[in-house]
């Protein structure tokens, strides 16, 4: 591993082939019927829903649209979500047909809002396979199999996947979909800016306070005032509420390769790896990912690159590798998004959190939900993802369990041992954690030698943060915040940067 390096662009294709776009930051304080906090795929969808309702909507992102997780998923439009109906069907018996529903559902809103807005992003209906790598692990599938069968999804039991390498068995869902997702946002976001609705980027909201009458979102531009307020960023940023105690964050890795033979266009899934193909000017590009792991809790990122990339050539027929990159997913307590009111003491925000990896269906689920309570509609599945839900014993053990994982993180980066002014062994284009004058920096050499220090600390609650190598930056693995080299939050839920220290020289 010691010598391994990334061999493809580093970004993902939807980046690679879009452009960013130039909305403007609020320069003025302004009222709103919603403000919407996140220009990701469920920020967006809802926006323009409630823009479709003739709400006037403000969507806010501290940086570009569709740049953070949204631009960097792989675009399953799936409610093949890995075995994941016959764990449901034991922690809410009948009613996760509500989850089947919703995701059933998203498949189909896509298609229509596509055609109706006449939206170019490569959609396509493609089945989902649902395959077995490992043989013992057979009965989990046949029970997943007719879990799905029960909840009424489009699925039939097939013995072999149509990929070029053994596997014992597939669930087959019928048209599903995939598509760019950042061609998709870019162009509902072009729907939803104007008449009396705007998209304002590099607009970083930091409070949320609410009155009897309305609610304030304060940002660092300026303060916008609305009715309701919708906070769909990649991690609730508000401490009160603590849903940074309600959801795991995990990263996992991608390699988009060009083949010397073409997959069949479809969808798969086996639980540790998933696949899907682009079409693309040179050819097929097939997606590949997986290797997830708990947020700064990896010792070294690019082993996983590595380890991915390993089986990939072990089981595919490599021409070249294209692409590599990272995404950040969030998991939920039973493994179902938490949806609808932010909490007690919130009658106008609204949030969405916890995907779990399956944001694109979610996404839209969000919008129906969302809307729907803003009007105050009833809607069939609140029930099921509100964030106040009634939880089952399972969900509580996974709670605690998570509790005790982020105390040992915590107690690790408080006690561990560091070797004191070794900034000489840090190699150019690497970072280390290290202790002088009784505090923990963050430090970085970069390529001519300089090295660049911050304070150690997260911003969030105080975990001591770790260098990820394959992205070069500086994880949190307590909450799952992440920085840049130079200690600029790239995800929540920290609010602030890293403090910084002088430049130190070689």
């Amino acid at each position: 591993m010691a010598n391994y390096k990334l061999s493809g662009k580093h970004t993902s294709v939807w980046m690679d082939t879009t452009k960013d776009t130039s909305y403007p930051p609020l320069s003025k304080e302004s009222e709103f019927d919603v403000v919407v906090i996140g220009a990701g795929i469920a920020g967006l969808n809802t926006a323009f829903r409630l823009k479709s309702e003739g709400k006037k909507v403000a969507v806010i992102d501290r940086g570009k649209i569709a740049s953070s997780v949204s631009g960097h998923t792989t675009a399953h439009i799936s409610s093949a979500h890995s075995l994941i109906y016959d764990r449901l069907s034991v922690d809410f018996g009948e009613r996760a047909k509500i989850y089947a529903d919703a995701n059933q559902y998203a498949i189909s809103e896509y298609e229509r809002i596509i055609k109706q807005k006449s939206i170019n992003c490569d959609f396509k209906r493609v089945d989902t396979y649902i395959f077995i790598e490992d043989e013992k692990r057979k009965a989990e599938y046949e029970n997943e199999y007719n879990a799905a069968l029960k909840f009424e999804l489009p699925v039939t039991w097939v013995n072999e996947a149509p990929l070029p390498f053994k596997n014992y068995g597939a669930i087959k869902y019928s048209n599903q979909a995939q598509f760019h997702p950042r061609k998709y946002l870019q162009s509902l976001a072009k729907l939803i800016d104007g008449q009396g609705s705007v998209i304002l980027e590099n607009t970083k909201a930091i409070d949320i306070k609410e009155d009897k009458d309305s609610i304030e979102i304060i940002t660092e531009n300026g303060n916008l005032r609305a009715k309701n307020a919708v906070m769909t960023t990649h991690s609730p940023f508000l401490i009160r509420g603590n849903y940074f105690l309600k959801v795991e964050q995990y990263s996992s890795y991608v390699l988009g390769v060009y083949l010397k033979k073409e997959l069949t266009r479809a969808l798969f899934d086996s639980s540790d790896h998933y696949i899907r193909t682009f079409d693309t000017k040179e050819g097929q590009l097939v997606i590949i990912g997986g290797e997830d792991h708990k947020v700064g809790q990896e010792k070294s990122t690019l082993e996983r690159y590595e380890v991915l990339e390993q089986w990939v050539r072990d089981y595919l027929p490599v021409k070249r590798i294209a692409y590599q990159w990272c995404t950040q997913d969030n998991y939920s307590p039973e493994e179902v998004p938490l949806i609808g009111p932010y909490g007690a003491g919130y009658k106008r925000l609204f949030v969405a959190t916890g995907f779990k990896g399956w944001g694109m269906t979610h996404g839209m689920v969000t919008s129906k939900i969302i809307t729907d309570c803003i009007l105050k509609k009833d809607n069939p599945w609140l029930e099921l993802y509100s964030p106040d839900r009634k939880t089952s014993l399972r969900t509580k053990f996974w709670g605690l369990q998570m509790n005790v994982n982020t105390a040992q993180a915590t107690i690790t980066g408080v006690i561990k041992k560091v070797p004191e002014r070794n900034i000489e062994n840090i190699k150019e284009g690497n970072g280390k954690v290290i202790l002088t004058q009784d505090k923990k920096m963050a430090v970085y050499k970069d390529t001519d030698g300089m090295t660049h220090a911050v304070s150690a600390k997260c911003t969030h609650m105080g975990c001591i943060v770790g260098w990820n190598n394959a992205e070069q930056s500086w994880d949190c693995p307590c909450h799952g915040s992440r920085y840049t080299q130079d200690g600029k939050v790239i995800y929540g839920p920290a609010l602030k940067n890293l403090e910084p220290y002088k430049k130190i020289s070689k």
